[in-house]
């Protein structure tokens, strides 16, 4: 079997759910600031949160959605869909040179 034989593999549904949780850490790292602002706004309050913290709540929202939108998840998923590929190939590859992956 040639290398262009083997059948490219979509992602399964964990490890998208661990890409997505990925991606949400990293848009959360990237964010802590606007989110502190909004947790320290919030602090104290309980339905006021919806009026009072609307600024810092867009402000969070804006940031947070830089890097968890369609575009972003969908990039995401191509790489590490890449990324699988290649390294079934490297397998597929290892075992027909007959060692070990």
């Amino acid at each position: 079997m040639m290398m262009e034989d083997i059948p490219w593999r979509k992602l399964t549904n964990r490890r998208k759910d661990e890409v997505r949780k990925e991606v949400y850490a990293h848009a959360f790292s990237q964010c802590r600031t606007e989110m502190e602002a909004m947790a320290d706004c919030a602090r104290g309050k309980f339905i006021s949160i919806v009026w009072e913290c609307r600024a810092e709540n867009h402000v969070m929202n804006e940031c947070l959605h830089q890097y968890t939108n369609k575009s972003c998840m969908a990039e995401a998923f191509d790489v590490a869909e890449r990324k699988w590929n290649a390294e079934l190939r490297d397998k597929k590859a290892a075992a027909a040179e007959g060692r070990a992956p």
